[in-house]
């Protein structure tokens, strides 16, 4: 144990980030079963190919857990954040995952959420300070 050298906390380098997912990844892998780990996403541009909207997430262990989704504030309510969350679902359901989860700290995201089947399974007061923040699944069938 002498030999091992703990690093002061600091802001990792890539490789050292993608070393600990690979360590996680090899030791989940060990435990249930190899499984897809994938990070994917979905955008909505205009007609020039800017970027209006998006959605990404990481396809793993069964779920697919959506890192975010994002739509320009005019181009809301179009129905451009339901298309790239209803492609999204599709692909996790094709790729065998059984079911999604998401955080989000914003009410009106919230609404949009439970408006497509998404339910509270917890939440956690004052992250961020002020706020809660809400952690929804939908299971797919």
């Amino acid at each position: 144990m002498d030999s091992l050298q703990l690093t002061p906390v600091s802001p990792p380098d890539q490789s050292e980030v993608q070393a600990l997912k690979q360590g996680l990844i090899g030791f989940n892998d060990a435990v249930a079963g190899s499984m897809q780990h994938e990070t994917v996403a979905c955008f909505i541009k205009d007609e020039t190919g800017r970027i209006v909207g998006g959605i990404a997430g990481e396809v793993k262990l069964g779920w697919l857990h959506v890192d975010g989704i994002w739509v320009e504030e005019d181009k809301r309510r179009c129905g451009a954040g339901t298309r790239m969350l209803n492609q999204l679902e599709g692909y996790a359901h094709a790729k065998g995952a059984h079911g999604i989860f998401i955080k989000t700290t914003n009410y009106l995201a919230l609404e949009f959420y439970q408006q497509h089947s998404y339910e509270v399974f917890a939440k956690l007061e004052d992250m961020p300070p002020g706020y809660v923040s809400f952690f929804l699944k939908k299971e797919l069938s």
